[in-house]
């Protein structure tokens, strides 16, 4: 919600970790997109690094792909990211990164 009442917000820089217990939710570019970014309509420039953690023990994780991911924010209008993807089988976890490149933080 605070991000959403910045419309006249120019530049942004986020580092952001979220840990999700008892989901299989990751956030994505498509997410990223649509609950904050058209909420800032002059954004000109958004550089960021986002770490998704999703602990679930009770099921097994479905972790997209890190071409999935870069995928998402390409058709958003951002050409240069990279991610990846790390995995952790014997605990469950999963925790997909995005960034913007060149990488900055």
């Amino acid at each position: 919600p605070l991000l959403r009442r910045m419309i006249n917000l120019e530049e942004l820089t986020v580092f952001l970790l979220i840990m999700r217990t008892h989901s299989t939710t990751y956030l994505d570019g498509i997410q990223l997109h649509d609950q904050i970014l058209i909420y800032i309509p002059r954004l000109n420039k958004f550089t960021f690094s986002i770490n998704t953690g999703v602990i679930n023990e009770n099921v097994e994780n479905d972790l997209p792909s890190s071409e999935g991911i870069q995928h998402s924010l390409i058709g958003k209008e951002y050409k240069q990211v990279g991610s990846w993807i790390h995995r952790r089988s014997e605990d469950n976890v999963g925790i997909p990164h995005i960034y913007t490149i060149p990488y900055e933080f």
